[in-house]
């Protein structure tokens, strides 16, 4: 609903408010000017337009709820912005880091496999680097560690 949705009519009105329903703002115009001529003492009439107070109220009450949403999405925006910028720094951040990380030698590089049986908890649980792996105080590059249960890979 807008405001050319409400239906707008038109008065001549007298000082003490008495109001003569016109056909349009011409009529109104023209009655005004008839009113001011017959009876002065009632004067100044003038032309108006009234609308339903109601619906007025209610379309106000509309375009406030509107305006609330707009505001609200708004921040909702700006929050989601900020949290991107914050990722995006994070992010820049941790691959400097890995960058950093990536630019170590390595302290050792595995030569025999432990002498822990296929049996006990360890190996059942983590899988044991390769022969002629290269060993790095942090891991280089990152790598998702497979863990073994009941022999299947997770």
């Amino acid at each position: 609903m807008s405001t050319e949705d409400i239906a707008k009519r038109w008065y001549s009105v007298t000082s003490y408010g008495a109001a003569t329903l016109c056909v349009s703002e011409q009529d109104a115009r023209d009655v005004a000017a008839t009113c001011d001529r017959q009876w002065p003492q009632d004067g100044p009439h003038r032309a108006v337009q009234l609308v339903d107070a109601d619906a007025l109220a209610a379309l106000e009450a509309r375009a406030a709820a509107a305006e609330n949403l707009a505001a609200g999405r708004l921040e909702l925006i700006e929050s989601d912005r900020r949290n991107a910028l914050k990722i995006r720094d994070e992010r820049d951040a941790l691959r400097a880091r890995l960058a950093e990380i990536e630019a170590q030698e390595p302290f050792g590089t595995v030569t025999q496999k432990s002498g822990l049986a296929e049996g006990q908890f360890f190996v059942q649980w983590t899988k044991l680097p390769a022969i002629g792996t290269k060993l790095y105080a942090r891991p280089v590059p990152a790598a998702r560690i497979s863990k073994t249960y009941a022999g299947t890979d997770a």
